[in-house]
C-alpha cells in the first residue's frame, strides 16, 4: 500500500488480505472471496465494509496480547504492537480529517505530511498516551467513522480521480492501498503473535 505512509513501494492490485493465523480471524472464507474479487479488479462499496468489519474483529483480538509483548520492539530497532496499531489509527484519523471530506473529481489536496514525523508521533502517543485497550478502542471507534464514511460515497463518487500533493489516485485506489497498508501491518505483527505462541 501507500508507499508513501511506511516508505514501501506502492502495489496496485496485489493480493489484500490477512494471514489466516489461529484466533485471530473470522470468516475466512469471506475473505477468499474478497481476495478474489480484489485481484480481478473489482473493488464493490460491501467489500471495503467488510474489510474494515474485518479489521475491526481483529483489533478486538488484540486485547488478549500481554502487555509486555503489547510494548516490546517486534524487532531489533522495529516498531512495537502497540506502535504499529497506533501508527494504522493515526493514518486512519488523518484520512478522515484531511482527505476524505476534501475529495472531489479533479480536486488537488495538500500533500502528505512528512512521514517519518508523523509516525514519530504515532509512536509516542501508542507509549506515552494511550493504554492498550483504549488504543484499541480509539481503532475500532475510527473504523466505525470510516465505515460510515464508505457508506455514504456512491459507487460513482468512488470512481472520481484526484491528487494528494503528487500522488494521483481514484477514491476507490485510496480506499485500496489503505487496505494493503492494513495488510503489510497485520503480517508483520501476526508473525510476532506466531513467534511467541509457539
Amino acid at each position: 500500500m501507500p508507499v508513501f505512509l511506511c516508505a514501501m513501494s506502492r502495489q496496485r492490485k496485489s493480493k489484500y488480505g490477512y494471514l489466516h493465523i489461529g484466533y485471530l480471524f473470522t470468516s475466512i472464507e469471506l475473505h477468499k472471496e474478497y481476495l478474489k474479487e480484489v485481484e480481478e479488479g473489482i473493488m464493490k462499496k460491501d467489500q471495503l465494509i467488510d474489510h474494515h468489519e474485518s479489521f475491526k474483529n481483529w483489533l478486538k483480538a488484540l486485547k488478549g496480547i500481554h502487555t509486555t509483548e503489547w510494548f516490546q520492539p517486534m524487532e531489533e530497532d522495529k516498531w512495537s504492537i502497540g506502535a504499529n496499531v497506533s501508527h494504522i489509527i493515526k493514518w486512519d484519523q488523518y484520512s478522515l480529517r484531511e482527505i476524505l471530506p476534501n475529495v472531489s473529481n479533479g480536486a488537488v489536496l495538500p500533500p502528505f505530511p512528512d512521514f517519518q514525523r508523523f509516525n514519530k508521533v504515532a509512536e509516542e502517543y501508542a507509549h506515552n498516551k494511550a493504554d492498550q485497550a483504549d488504543l484499541i478502542e480509539e481503532g475500532i471507534m475510527t473504523r466505525d467513522a470510516l465505515i460510515e464514511v464508505i457508506q455514504a460515497f456512491s459507487d460513482d463518487e468512488l470512481q472520481y480521480s484526484f491528487k494528494v500533493g503528487d500522488h494521483s489516485f481514484t477514491l476507490e485506489e485510496y480506499f485500496e492501498d489503505f487496505m494493503g497498508h492494513d495488510k503489510h501491518h497485520q503480517e508483520q505483527i501476526e508473525e510476532v503473535i506466531t513467534a511467541e505462541k509457539g
